[in-house]
């Protein structure tokens, strides 16, 4: 069905004078021609894309790897601190306060 509204690309000239019985065939063709156009632009742009899409998808699990990478080794650190002031923690846990060794309290 033929509306005002797909007479948008035509001169303001020929949408005023609307008539859809005339109208119809030059809506059509021009409807078609677009078609055509379209089918033969849309593939190069999905290419385009696709390879940009790649790229991002290759930078994106780069990164992530990057990040796994020295977020394991900061919990290998972390870890290994952790053990430190557990396993020495008794004898001489470093105080947050005063950075000297505390001493556990004889009882």
């Amino acid at each position: 069905v033929v509306s005002k509204d797909n007479i948008h690309s035509c001169s303001p000239k020929i949408a005023n004078s609307y008539n859809p019985e005339q109208m119809s065939a030059f809506v059509t063709s021009k409807a078609i021609n677009a078609d055509r156009r379209a089918f033969r632009i849309v593939p190069q742009i999905w290419r385009k894309m696709d390879g940009e899409r790649k790229e991002l998808l290759e930078s994106i699990h780069a990164f992530a790897e990057e990040q796994d990478a020295s977020n394991s080794k900061a919990r290998r650190r972390a870890s290994t601190a952790l053990q430190g002031v557990v396993v020495g923690g008794l004898k001489r846990a470093p105080s947050q306060s005063t950075g000297q060794g505390a001493t556990a309290p004889s009882g």
